[in-house]
C-alpha cells in the first residue's frame, strides 16, 4: 500500500509535527459573549500563563513514554470531571504509538490521576516478516483524538458513558522511519460502558470517508455510515476525523472533520445520533464551518500573526445554555490554538454570526509557531479553564496538555 497524503486530515503526521519550529511565547485569548460584531478577539493582556498538566499514575518506566496529548473533557452527575487522551509512545521501530486512556480530575479539574483505563490498544505489526530482523518494516493502528462524554439521557445504562475516537494506519516505508498515515485504512470508532472505568463495549466501526478501503472489513466489519453517500454536501469528504460530541435529552450530537484534500481543506460537519447509537439513527444536519473561513481570523492573534488555511480538532461544549463549537484553526497541518464559537442551532447546525461571519466567543493559542491545539472544555472545570495540547520539542516528554485558565 502507498500513502495517499492528499487526503491527510490534521494532526496524525507526527513527522509533520516534529518538525515544527518551538518558539518562545505566550498563551493568549479573547471572549466578548456580548458582542456580535465579526471582529476576532485581540491578545489579552491579563492572561494567566499557562500551566502544564500532569496525570498520575500513567507514565511507562521503560523509557517509552513521549508525553499526552489530544484532552477531551466531559462531566459525570456529580459533576467530577473526567478526560480521555492520547498517550504516545515510542517503539524500537522508529514508530511513535498512540492510545486512548482516562483519567479522573478532583472536582475542580484541577489534579489528574489516570484511572488504568484503556478503551482501545495500538496494534503493531510486520510489514515483511520473512526479512532479517535489521531489514523489518513495522506498522500500527493507531487509536487517537477520542472524545468522551457522559450521557445522563440515554435509555440503556450500559451507554451512559461513550466515547470516539480516529483509529487509522500507520506504516514505514523505510527501515526505522517514523512512519505515514494511510487514511484508506481509517474510521471513527465508537465504545459504551456503564462507568467510566467500563468495561467498555467491543469497538463499533461508525463513519468512514470515499477512500475507505473495503478489505478493511474483515476488522470489525464494514463500516455503520459510509458517510460520504449521506448527503451530496459529503460527496467529497475522502476521510472523516476530529471528532467531537454532546449529549443532550433530543439525542448526541458529534462535529467531525471532512478531510477533502491536502493542507487541512475540509469543513466541520454535524450529525445528530440517538443516545443509544441505534443502528440507522444518524443523519446529518449540515456543514457548520467551511473550511475556506478560516482566513476571516488571519488576525485573532495578532496583526499579522496567521495564515490560516483550515480548521480542524473540533469538540462541542455546553457551558450553562450555551452550546459551542471548539475548533484548531491550522496552517496548512500545523495547529495555531483554538477558537470557540458560540452555536445558535445544533440542529440546524448554524452558528451565531454577523453580516454572515461567524462571531468568535474565545480564543487561546499556545507558544507561536509550536504545534498547539486540540481543546477540550466543560463547566465544571473552573480551574483550568480551556485546556489544549502542545508539542514542546526543548525538553521530554515532547507531547503536552496545557491548562490555558481562561474559560468561555
Amino acid at each position: 500500500m502507498t500513502s495517499s497524503k492528499k487526503c491527510w486530515p490534521g494532526r496524525a503526521v507526527w513527522p509533520a509535527i516534529l518538525a515544527a519550529l518551538l518558539l518562545s511565547g505566550l498563551a493568549a485569548c479573547g471572549s466578548d459573549k456580548n458582542d456580535d460584531t465579526p471582529t476576532p478577539p485581540i491578545l489579552c493582556t491579563n492572561a494567566p500563563a499557562p500551566t502544564s498538566l500532569t496525570i498520575s499514575g500513567y507514565a511507562p518506566t521503560d523509557g517509552t513514554h513521549d508525553g499526552v496529548f489530544d484532552p477531551s473533557l466531559t462531566e459525570d452527575g456529580c459533576e467530577r470531571v473526567w478526560m480521555s487522551y492520547s498517550a504516545v509512545r515510542n517503539h524500537s521501530s522508529g514508530l511513535r504509538l498512540v492510545s486512548t486512556r482516562i483519567a479522573r480530575g478532583n472536582d475542580s479539574g484541577s489534579g489528574w490521576e489516570d484511572v488504568g483505563v484503556a478503551p482501545n490498544n495500538v496494534t503493531v505489526y510486520e510489514l515483511n516478516p520473512a526479512a532479517p530482523i535489521s531489514q523489518r518494516r513495522y506498522g500500527a493502528w493507531e487509536q487517537e483524538t477520542s472524545r468522551l462524554v457522559y450521557d445522563p439521557y440515554s435509555s440503556d445504562a450500559n451507554q451512559r458513558w461513550k466515547i470516539l475516537w480516529h483509529r487509522y494506519r500507520f506504516d514505514q516505508a523505510t527501515v526505522g522511519s517514523p512512519g505515514s498515515p494511510l487514511f484508506q485504512h481509517s474510521w471513527i470508532s465508537y465504545s459504551a460502558a456503564p462507568q467510566a472505568t467500563g468495561p467498555w463495549s467491543p469497538e463499533r466501526k461508525l463513519f468512514a470517508g470515499s477512500l475507505y478501503d473495503i478489505t478493511n472489513n474483515t476488522i470489525v466489519g464494514p463500516p455503520e455510515y459510509n458517510l460520504h453517500t449521506a448527503d451530496p454536501a459529503l460527496n467529497d469528504c475522502l476521510a472523516f476525523a476530529e471528532p467531537g460530541m454532546l449529549a443532550t435529552p433530543n439525542g448526541m450530537y458529534l462535529s467531525l472533520k471532512c478531510a477533502s484534500g491536502p493542507n487541512g481543506a475540509g469543513n466541520v460537519i454535524l450529525l445528530r445520533c440517538d443516545n443509544q447509537f441505534s443502528a440507522g439513527s444518524c443523519t446529518y444536519r449540515g456543514t457548520i464551518l467551511a473550511g475556506s473561513e478560516a482566513p476571516i481570523y488571519n488576525n485573532a492573534f495578532g496583526a499579522g500573526a496567521n495564515s490560516f488555511t483550515g480548521f480542524s480538532a473540533t469538540d462541542l461544549a455546553r457551558i450553562g445554555a450555551t452550546d459551542y463549537l471548539l475548533v484548531t484553526p491550522t496552517e496548512n497541518d500545523g495547529y495555531r490554538g483554538c477558537f470557540a464559537f458560540e452555536i445558535s442551532s445544533l440542529d440546524n447546525a448554524t452558528l451565531v454570526r454577523a453580516s454572515g461571519v461567524a462571531t468568535l466567543r474565545g480564543s487561546v493559542t499556545g507558544t507561536p509557531g509550536s504545534f498547539n491545539g486540540a481543546c477540550g472544555h466543560t463547566a465544571s472545570n473552573t480551574a483550568l479553564g480551556i485546556v489544549y495540547s502542545e508539542l514542546v520539542l526543548t525538553a521530554n516528554p515532547f507531547f503536552r496538555i496545557f491548562a490555558s485558565g481562561q474559560g468561555l
